[in-house]
C-alpha cells in the first residue's frame, strides 16, 4: 500500500518559523515534522509515499528528493486548488491497485501503530476509517439556544479529536471535489460511511508556537527516557 501526506500548509500561525520554509518542514527537536512521518511510515513497511505540496514546495523537494536517501520512494504532487482535489489526483494517478491508502496531515507527529489502523479498516466495509483520540476538556461547556438561554450544560465533557490520520479506499477518488478541503468532503460526502478508530497513542499537532514548544518538550522527554532505559538494559546485560 501507499501513503499520502498533505503538506501544502503555509503555517501562518507558526511565523516567523515558516517565512522561508513550509509548515511541515518546521523542525521539532532538531528534525522536520515530515521526516518523523516518513520514518514512521517506513517502520510500518509503507515505503511508497506521495507528498502533496504547495507553499514553498521546492524546500520539501530539495530536502527529500525521490526518497532514496531515506529508504523510501517519494513522489511530489503540487496542489493546484483544494486538498480534496489533490488527494483525488493522487489516488487516481499514482496507484495501480485497489489497496487502501493511508493519509496523513503534514503537521502532526504520532506514535500510532499505523498497521493496526490499516487492519481495522480492512475488517469493515466502509470506505474511510479515521483515527480519533479521546480527550477531556478542563472546563464545562454550555449549549445556548437562539433566545440566549442555556439549553444544555456539560461538565468537563469527553470529546474525540480528529487527528489527521485516516485510511481510505481508492474508490472514494471519484466522489471527491476538485476545489474543496479533504476533511470538508469527508464530513459532507461520507458522514454516514466513515468508521472511527480510537487510540490513545501520542499525538502532537503543531499549529502555533505553543504547540511547537510543547511538541519539542514531549519528544525530548521521551528521547531522554528511552536513552536512560537503554543504558539500564545495557548495564543489566553486562
Amino acid at each position: 500500500m501507499f501513503a499520502i501526506i498533505m503538506a501544502a500548509g503555509e503555517g501562518t500561525r507558526l511565523r516567523p518559523h515558516t517565512l522561508d520554509i513550509p509548515k511541515p518542514m518546521v523542525k521539532v527537536d532538531g528534525k522536520p515534522i515530515l521526516e518523523y512521518q516518513i520514518e514512521q511510515l517506513k517502520e510500518a513497511g509503507i515505503n511508497q509515499i506521495i507528498i502533496i505540496e504547495r507553499y514553498l514546495s521546492n524546500r520539501i523537494q530539495e530536502y527529500f528528493g525521490d526518497g532514496l536517501h531515506f529508504g523510501v520512494s517519494i513522489a511530489h504532487l503540487y496542489q493546484e486548488d483544494g486538498s480534496a482535489g489533490a488527494v483525488r489526483k493522487a489516488l487516481i494517478q499514482y496507484t495501480t491497485d485497489n489497496e487502501p491508502a493511508l493519509i496523513l496531515n503534514g503537521d502532526i507527529i504520532s506514535d500510532l501503530p499505523l498497521l493496526d489502523l490499516v487492519e481495522a479498516h480492512r475488517r469493515q466495509d466502509l470506505p474511510i476509517t479515521i483515527w480519533t483520540k479521546p480527550f477531556n476538556l478542563s472546563v464545562g461547556v454550555a449549549k445556548i439556544n437562539d433566545a440566549g438561554v442555556i439549553a444544555d450544560f456539560k461538565e468537563k465533557p469527553l470529546y474525540n479529536a480528529v487527528t489527521g490520520i485516516c485510511v481510505v479506499n481508492r474508490s472514494i477518488a471519484t466522489e471527491l471535489t476538485e476545489s474543496g478541503a479533504f476533511y470538508g468532503d469527508v464530513q459532507s460526502l461520507f458522514k454516514d460511511r466513515t468508521r472511527n478508530y480510537t487510540s490513545d497513542s501520542m499525538w502532537l499537532h503543531i499549529s502555533d508556537g505553543r504547540d511547537l514548544k510543547n511538541a519539542g518538550d514531549e519528544l525530548r522527554n521521551r528521547r531522554l527516557i528511552g536513552e536512560a532505559s537503554f543504558r539500564v538494559r545495557k548495564e543489566q546485560i553486562l
